[in-house]
């Protein structure tokens, strides 16, 4: 049997959950999408990139084909009325593994990788930058003088090993006082211009996301006390190719988990056209309407939402889709950018201080 090539990053289980009908074994979604008109597919053929979790031989996605069975089955005893206090450990593991495996996670990755790369190299001036540059100097300097020195002739070789701390702390001075910019392009432009950084984002996700399936648990930092399910009658929930919604920080402000970490405060996964599982980490807080839930699904995808039928409010929507799927805005991404700057100018000041 062939290597699947399509991989679900939104997994068809969930998917098959909103289907508009079913027939021949098959069952048929809507999709929506910014620019095209919508849809009905095969849940087979939506949620999909090519080989996203990598080649069959590594294994992960195969493991998580394992676990969506076992998920598939935990919500039949969610729509059964299973009580949810006995399911809770296994309710935030399907949680947190959906959420961590949303494609926005790797294309945000990839594009922080992207921006913060730009800024080095645009601000290669910074003393803050060349600081938390220092404390490599000296390994780097090594590598570099020994390949330098190996092609030479043997008295010149000599000459070099034995003024080779005036010639490094020589090298050290001119570098903290020199634009280091064209240097950082000529050693990182190449992993944008090369589109060498996907891969290695790629491989750091699926990692990751091996990890959480082999321990088969979610972060205990952030599991939720209490776990509730709020129905809707109308049938108007949506799906979004980020399908576990957050309310973080100190107000009821939706985004990504990943976009508030340890300050997340509930997860929405819409389970079903009609209903939602949430899980509240603090129980008092006030709880998302379906309008505030539907608005974040949308704008919180990257490429598409899905539904159980195609209607004229879901069509008003389309152009909504992926104004918010970037977890971080402008703003945040320069302040994060500038605290790992600051972090190892800090941490090369400690060390000089050694």
């Amino acid at each position: 049997m062939g290597q699947r090539e399509r991989h679900h990053v939104v997994p068809r289980f969930l998917l098959n959950r909103f289907a508009a009908e079913s027939y021949g074994g098959k069952a048929f979604i809507w999709k929506f999408t910014r620019s095209d008109q919508p849809r009905l597919l095969s849940t087979r053929d939506v949620g999909v990139q090519k080989r996203f979790y990598g080649s069959e031989s590594e294994g992960l996605e195969g493991e998580l084909a394992a676990r969506e069975g076992e998920w598939a089955d935990l919500l039949r005893d969610v729509d059964a009325g299973k009580k949810l206090a006995t399911l809770s450990s296994d309710l935030w593991y399907m949680v947190a593994s959906l959420a961590s495996r949303a494609g926005q996670i790797r294309s945000a990755l990839g594009s922080l990788g992207e921006r913060f790369i730009t800024h080095l190299c645009d601000n290669g001036d910074d003393p803050r930058i060349k600081a938390g540059l220092v404390p490599n100097f000296d390994r780097e300097f090594s590598i570099l003088f020994e390949k330098l020195r190996s092609g030479l002739p043997p008295e010149t070789q000599a000459v070099l090993i034995a003024n080779y701390e005036v010639i490094r702390e020589h090298a050290k001075q001119h570098f903290r006082h020199t634009n280091i910019g064209p240097l950082l392009q000529a050693l990182l432009g190449p992993l944008l211009a090369e589109a060498k950084l996907p891969p290695i984002v790629k491989k750091a996700h699926n990692q990751a996301l091996s990890k959480l399936v082999v321990q088969r648990e979610g972060p205990e930092l952030l599991a939720p006390i209490e776990w509730r399910v709020l129905s809707h009658p109308a049938h108007a929930l949506v799906l979004g190719d980020c399908p576990v919604v957050a309310v973080g920080g100190d107000s009821m402000l939706t985004g990504a988990p990943w976009k508030f970490g340890p300050e997340c405060r509930s997860f929405y996964l819409p389970i079903s056209p009609e209903n939602v599982l949430v899980g509240l980490r603090n129980p008092a807080d006030p709880l998302l309407s379906i309008d505030e839930l539907n608005a974040a699904s949308v704008e919180l995808s990257e490429h598409a939402f899905f539904a159980n039928a195609d209607t004229d409010t879901r069509r008003m929507w389309q152009s909504r889709v992926g104004l918010r799927w970037m977890p971080m805005d402008e703003e945040e991404i320069v302040s994060l950018i500038e605290q790992v700057i600051n972090n190892h100018a800090r941490k090369a000041g400690e060390a000089g201080e050694d």
